[in-house]
């Protein structure tokens, strides 16, 4: 539907969701309700676990129909599941003239106001999303995660929300001298149909990449080149975070710098070179433990080689993202770093995530 624009202050901003239970449509949902729009929503009768997240916020999904749609609603979002010219609640908002945006483009507008991070690859976007989350948690920074689906660590919830949003990002602002606070957001982005491409990045993660979604994506030159032109829309200068151990990351990464030399390039694994090499160490008394030049010791409380593999990833991307921002988050990093070392990974034991059922 084109480009969309979103309000600096939502209170009073009339949203409603078609396709609401869906899990990036709830998780957009907890972010605009929070920021504080008024949300009304459409779906199939079906229970699904985003129900558990709507009926905490005390919206219901309503059957869809032509009526949902009124003259005082301000914006559409629509999951690509559904078609304007079929479904009733945007055949409604078009004869309106109610605008309409794709969940992917709602996103992508929302990922402009902060300073970004998308995490993207074929496999473990989830899991070191819920991991970045559950490190920023523990630092008084003001962030925000949006995971593809409900992180235990999270509430239970899609969505992470720093205390720091808001009054307290102001006071922190204050307090070091900024002109003003900057967000680090980070939102799990997908590759399929390319709806990563209206994401805003500042800064990617990028897992893995192999042949997938092979009825978009033929062939794995496909999905490759659909991975090198998001990493090209990063900004000048901007940072590339990649796991060194994933021949299919390693080879997308190289093509990328040859067309973009001024990226940033950050490798994290145990074929990593630079403060992100990873080296296992021993599972001892449910700890899983490793090490990296920039963590020193430290450990998970989640079994499986994989996981440590995530979780220094999402600590790599936790630390350009907030020296990246301009925002007080990179002081507030360097100034909690033990913090960060020693607690962040122990709080990452309640860090879990369920099967999406849609």
């Amino acid at each position: 539907m084109g480009k969309i624009s979103l309000p600096e202050d939502f209170h009073n901003y009339r949203v409603h969701f078609v396709g609401i239970k869906g899990t990036g449509m709830a998780a957009l949902v907890e972010i605009f309700f929070s920021a504080g729009a008024v949300i009304t929503g459409s779906d199939v009768s079906e229970r699904f676990y985003t129900d558990d997240i709507l009926d905490a916020l005390g919206i219901k999904a309503l059957p869809f129909s032509e009526s949902n749609v009124t003259k005082d609603v301000d914006l559409v979002v629509y999951s690509s599941a559904y078609k304007l010219d079929q479904n009733p609640d945007l055949i409604a908002a078009q004869k309106l003239g109610v605008p309409c945006a794709l969940y992917t483009e709602a996103l992508g507008a929302y990922s402009e106001r902060a300073f970004s991070a998308g995490v993207c690859g074929v496999h473990g976007k989830t899991s070191t999303t819920g991991l970045a989350g559950t490190i920023l948690s523990q630092l008084d920074l003001n962030a925000q995660v949006l995971a593809g689906s409900v992180i235990n660590s999270f509430g239970k919830k899609c969505v992470y929300t720093s205390p720091a949003e808001g009054s307290q990002a102001q006071e922190a602002a204050a307090s070091l001298s900024c002109k003003r606070p900057q967000k680090f957001f980070v939102a799990e982005t997908c590759e399929y149909q390319r709806h990563f491409m209206a994401f805003c990045p500042r800064v990617i993660l990028l897992t893995s990449v192999e042949s997938d979604h092979q009825d978009y994506y033929p062939t794995f030159a496909d999905i490759q080149a659909a991975f090198v032109d998001y990493i090209c829309k990063l900004p000048q200068g901007g940072t590339l975070v990649y796991c060194a151990d994933d021949a299919g990351a390693v080879e997308t990464v190289q093509i990328a710098a040859k067309k973009r030399p001024d990226i940033k390039l950050v490798p994290y694994g145990t074929k990593a070179a630079g403060p992100w090499r990873l080296e296992y160490r021993s599972v001892k008394e449910q700890k899983n433990n490793f090490w990296t030049e920039f963590l020193g010791e430290a450990f998970l409380r989640v079994p499986g080689k994989h996981e440590v593999l995530d979780a220094c990833g999402a600590a790599a991307l936790c630390a350009s993202g907030t020296k990246s921002s301009t925002s007080p988050s990179s002081r507030c990093f360097s100034a909690r770093s033990n913090a960060f070392r020693f607690h962040s990974f122990a709080a990452a034991s309640s860090f879990g995530n369920s099967v999406p059922s849609r």
